[in-house]
């Protein structure tokens, strides 16, 4: 279940949806607490992480708020597209032994904290979000774990 944001009347109605899924006497439990803890992911951003295993991947402004899991090295390039707002963010993971890069395209700023563009090793989690956007070119800001 994703809840239509841009809808009200939908926004509602899938809320109460959500809320009602909450209120299921089968969460008392160990295994309903994580089932908890994936309705809740599926309500609130739509899905479960899509897993990566391209060489190279791109986020697109539709991608906001949806984690991905890079099971293969992968080069990511954050792009110089003012159509990303400020505040857009992003969580991604490596859940693979391939090497996963961080980098920016022409024209675009990445700082990182801690200083480094890869995410070293199985279970590496980073948040990339926009902080600067002048219509022109846009700083991404990717922190978390780098080396």
């Amino acid at each position: 279940m994703a809840i239509n944001v841009a809808n009200p009347a939908e926004r509602r109605a899938d809320l109460v949806a959500a809320f009602k899924v909450l209120l299921q006497p089968e969460w008392d439990d160990a295994a309903g607490k994580a089932a908890l803890v994936q309705a809740l992911y599926t309500a609130l951003v739509g899905g479960t992480p899509e897993v990566i295993t391209a060489a190279a991947w791109s986020p697109a402004v539709e991608d906001r708020g949806l984690e991905k899991h890079f099971t293969a090295a992968c080069a990511i390039t954050f792009p110089n597209d003012p159509d990303f707002p400020v505040g857009w963010n992003i969580p991604l993971s490596r859940l693979g032994a391939g090497d996963v890069t961080v980098g920016a395209a022409a024209g675009a700023v990445l700082k990182t904290h801690p200083t480094g563009t890869k995410l070293p090793g199985d279970g590496a989690l980073v948040i990339a979000r926009v902080i600067g956007n002048d219509g022109t070119n846009v700083a991404w800001h990717v922190q978390g774990d780098l080396s």
